[in-house]
């Protein structure tokens, strides 16, 4: 087992580069952002991963075109690529501190994100997005019957259940505190929040799966409200709590990222945020048999996607399953006085 505690991020001032500056880097950089489409190709990767048939999809152009473009942007090191199933998937790409273009990247990425996303582009991503949701919810609508058997072929709650309740003991929260779990399975989490917590709320989109959590839930457990939603109906309805839990359910959502800015508006001052996650694998049945839309999310992302909503990382602890998957438990806590606030 692996433990991080707290750490600092390091700015770019308390790094120098090491690699070696060329004229030819600095064309390939310049001739990929001097482009309107590649331009607001990278706007859009700075909202989420796609693939690039939804890409092509978003901007309405053939694959061929599409490809042609993502390949100068990769070339340039302005986005990169990572294989999910049979496709590759693309985003910003994280750019090293040592990169001797590091301050042009950034200043270009910064002026591109000042600009404003046509309603045309927002709507093409939101269609994506549904599409990839609607997938998950479906995939989980016809097997909630199913969900144990599911379940085991990774990793059911029980296998990381002590891991999670040493990572919680020593939090401080008031008796009246609120939490919420999203995505609950079978419930295996709620009874020992609702032991801790004042409220629980089971929040998750699929019907079948929340009836599912309802039944298994001990019926001395009186403090869980169960609600058929997601992070963005939750905002809507003015909920705000002191503790969100997401166990196993990342890499079933369309947009990873967007649940850290949900989370952090979510998340009363001084909250905590618990994830438990796959780490990266390239076991893609699970896409097919578990309704996996994500191969697994790396502890970097995670941390990284946390940093930018504003939440403060307080600890990692990564193990080991016997079927090869490695569990990762990332903590994060809402401070007024967070850097990136």
């Amino acid at each position: 087992m692996e433990t991080d505690t707290p750490h600092s991020i390091q700015t770019p001032s308390s790094l120098h580069p090491t690699q070696p500056l060329s004229t030819e880097a600095v064309a390939l950089v310049c001739k990929a952002s001097a482009d309107s489409f590649r331009v607001e190709i990278l706007r859009v990767l700075q909202q989420d991963s796609f693939g690039v048939l939804e890409l092509s999809d978003i901007f309405g152009v053939r694959q061929s075109a599409m490809s042609h473009h993502l390949k100068i942007l990769v070339q340039a090191g302005l986005i990169e690529h990572k294989r999910q199933a049979n496709s590759n998937f693309y985003r910003r790409a994280v750019i090293a501190l040592d990169d001797p273009l590091l301050d042009l990247k950034q200043q270009i990425l910064a002026a591109i994100d000042e600009t404003t996303l046509s309603h045309d582009l927002s709507q093409a991503m939101a269609r994506i997005h549904h599409s990839r949701a609607q997938q998950s919810r479906e995939f989980f609508n016809r097997h909630a019957g199913q969900f144990s058997e599911i379940n085991d072929l990774i990793a059911g709650y029980e296998h990381y259940a002590d891991i999670i309740e040493a990572v919680m003991e020593p939090l401080e929260l008031p008796n009246d505190s609120y939490a919420m779990e999203v995505g609950p399975g079978e419930g295996g989490f709620l009874a020992p929040l609702a032991a801790r917590f004042k409220q629980i709320y089971a929040l998750d989109n699929s019907g079948p799966m929340l009836e599912l959590a309802r039944r298994y839930l001990p019926e001395d457990v009186t403090n869980v409200r169960f609600i058929l939603g997601d992070t963005q109906s939750a905002l809507r309805d003015g909920l705000n709590v002191d503790f969100i839990a997401y166990n196993m359910v990342m890499h079933h959502n369309p947009s990873p990222e967007q649940l850290f800015g949900d989370s952090a508006e979510l998340l009363n001052d001084q909250g905590f945020l618990l994830i438990t996650e796959l780490c990266p694998h390239d076991q893609q049945w699970t896409m097919e048999s578990c309704g996996d839309l994500w191969l697994g999310l790396s502890p970097e992302d995670i941390q990284s996607w946390g940093h930018q909503a504003g939440l403060t990382h307080l600890q990692q602890v990564i193990t080991g399953l016997r079927n090869g998957f490695q569990v990762q438990v990332q903590l994060f806590q809402k401070c007024s006085h967070s850097p990136s606030q």
